[in-house]
């Protein structure tokens, strides 16, 4: 399992809110991506969407909100990691230089292999997820390797 040799801690301003933001990305022992809050611990996979315009938000069971996190969940995943616990200060993740790379940059030196085997998911048949009639759609395909493929328009935003 793949998890991280330290705490890795990014501070900045949050995109939206203007507000100081803080994060902290820790090792952790169980299997999948958690956040901390005075509440408790809870796994990415509880999250439920909490906001819907051009800001991504999710709400966990215990209460706590992530704004703007995609970038940082997007480096977690790149990099491979199978095990992290995030504490959040604030509710906003810092947009640092508006990418992943800050991100990307102090994992890929700060991983770590416990050896021990991890349980892979795999999608067998394709899922959807289709909202505002059709304006927005999600589609998983089966396939041996990660590819992302996406396409956004916004309305009334030049080309």
């Amino acid at each position: 399992m793949k998890t991280l040799a330290k705490e890795l801690t990014f501070n900045g301003i949050g995109l939206h809110s203007g507000q100081e933001a803080c994060v902290t990305l820790c090792p952790y022992d169980k299997q999948g991506i958690y956040f901390e809050n005075e509440n408790g611990v809870c796994s990415i996979t509880e999250a439920e969407l909490a906001e819907d315009s051009r800001l991504t938000a999710f709400r966990l069971p215990n209460g706590a909100v992530t704004r703007t996190g995609e970038h940082m969940l997007g480096a977690i995943i790149g990099m491979g990691l199978d095990s992290v616990l995030i504490k959040n200060k604030f509710e906003e993740i810092p947009i640092l230089d508006g990418s992943a790379e800050v991100f990307v940059e102090q994992i890929k030196d700060n991983i770590i292999d416990d050896g021990i085997p991890i349980k892979k998911l795999f999608i067998s048949s394709p899922v959807s997820v289709v909202e505002q009639n059709g304006r927005r759609l999600v589609i998983a395909l089966p396939s041996e390797v990660l590819k992302i493929t996406y396409s956004i328009d916004y309305s009334g935003t030049p080309v």
